[in-house]
């Protein structure tokens, strides 16, 4: 029988049927919480949902938007905050005690290179599936923050390249008649000053 995980005046109501309008969590006024098994997805940031769905024919699975979807397995309570779902990057937060967590998402582009990074470092690159399911695990623990973002989309533009030709010289600045006279007239202080100093 399939679930659909809908909210309702702040409440979360199991085994009901039929959201079809969208809704809007909205972060500054509640905290939502979805628990699949032994995990606790959290959504504390305004974001647009049409229908979140939960099937028993696929326990430990949440659908967000009918396209975005949490495969999560882990051996203790872990709680997975999240900030952006789109098919172009993903973001949230995950925090367990111990323990090797395996993440299985689904709802980027297919067959592309995305980079995984935790905590602002590069964690791993995988390429997504035909399903555009990305897969990594995770067993280094406290609170973590994963950024899963495409290659294509990361890309900086190359500098252009200069159109000097191979026998042309770099500019140089010529020197001005004004710093060329007080050059001169410096470099006669000198040579005075160094003629007292020596006839003296």
């Amino acid at each position: 029988m399939k679930k659909t995980l809908i909210i309702l005046s702040g409440f979360l109501l199991l085994n009901t049927i039929g959201l079809t309008s969208a809704f809007t969590i909205d972060g500054s006024t509640e905290l939502q919480i979805f628990n699949i098994d032994n995990i606790n997805y959290i959504i504390n940031t305004s974001m647009d949902f049409s229908k979140i769905n939960h099937s028993s024919n696929t326990p430990t699975d949440i659908t967000f938007n009918n396209t975005c979807l949490f495969n999560v397995s882990a051996p203790n309570p872990t709680n997975i905050t999240i900030i952006q779902l789109s098919s172009q990057q993903i973001r949230f937060y995950a925090n367990t005690t111990t323990g090797n967590v395996y993440f299985n998402i689904t709802g980027l582009q297919n067959n592309k290179q995305y980079r995984i990074d935790r905590n602002g470092t590069t964690l791993t690159t995988r390429t997504t599936d035909n399903t555009g399911t990305i897969r990594f695990n995770n067993n280094a623990w406290s609170q973590r923050y994963f950024e899963i973002y495409s290659l294509a989309e990361a890309e900086e533009e190359t500098p252009p390249s200069s159109n000097r030709g191979a026998d042309e010289k770099p500019e140089t600045k010529a020197i001005s008649n004004d710093t060329l006279i007080l050059m001169v007239l410096i470099l006669i202080i000198l040579i005075i000053a160094i003629a007292i100093i020596f006839f003296k």
